[in-house]
């Protein structure tokens, strides 16, 4: 079921990352008009969750697909709080803040001991390279902020050489209306 969803990724990432009901005629996904709503791919994907490999690779087609959306984001964007990066900061901060509280949860239903062992050993090897993909434990927790999601936004940013100017230039790459979308959103996955 798992691979069904890596397939499918762009359009777990519209139903996920945009708020909207998906299972209504008006509002279709790209590119293959699926017709969902949140809550119910949620539970799904939570119900999947039991497996920790499963997961990681529902989690690391999305953290692809953010990566995805950084990279198309230019210097100015940052810079300037665009319409684009604020679309990839929302897109981005509640498809990973719902992922997050669903691994939590997959996470924190476990007794403890070789069960919790077993599921985080299964999320870390499961493989990939992308940015967040690694440290369970970390975005996992209960205290989560979504830091790691900041920091890809900011580390696109320098590469870019982006500094935004006057008093919103806080001293990062990042326009405060990005990083407020980010967080933001994030917080509302959970």
């Amino acid at each position: 079921m798992a691979s069904v969803l890596v397939f499918y990724a762009d359009d777990v990432h519209d139903i996920i990352g945009l708020h909207g009901d998906f299972s209504e005629g008006g509002l279709s996904t790209r590119p293959n008009d699926v017709d969902v709503d949140r809550a119910t791919l949620t539970d799904f994907i939570r119900g999947l969750a039991e497996d920790g490999g499963a997961f990681r690779m529902v989690r690391g087609s999305q953290l692809a697909l953010v990566s995805d959306g950084l990279q198309s984001l230019g210097k100015t964007d940052f810079e300037g709080g665009s319409d684009k990066a604020e679309g990839t900061a929302l897109v981005s901060g509640n498809s990973l803040g719902i992922l997050d509280r669903v691994g939590a949860q997959a996470l924190e239903a476990r007794d403890g001991g070789a069960d919790r062992e077993e599921w985080l050993e299964a999320y870390r090897n499961q493989g990939g390279r992308n940015e967040g993909a690694g440290k369970p434990e970390e975005f996992f927790a209960s205290a989560r902020d979504g830091g790691y999601l900041v920091e890809m936004f900011q580390r696109r940013a320098d590469r870019l050489g982006a500094r935004p100017e006057g008093p919103e230039g806080s001293g990062t790459g990042l326009h405060p209306e990005i990083l407020d979308m980010l967080e933001k959103t994030y917080r509302l996955g959970f």
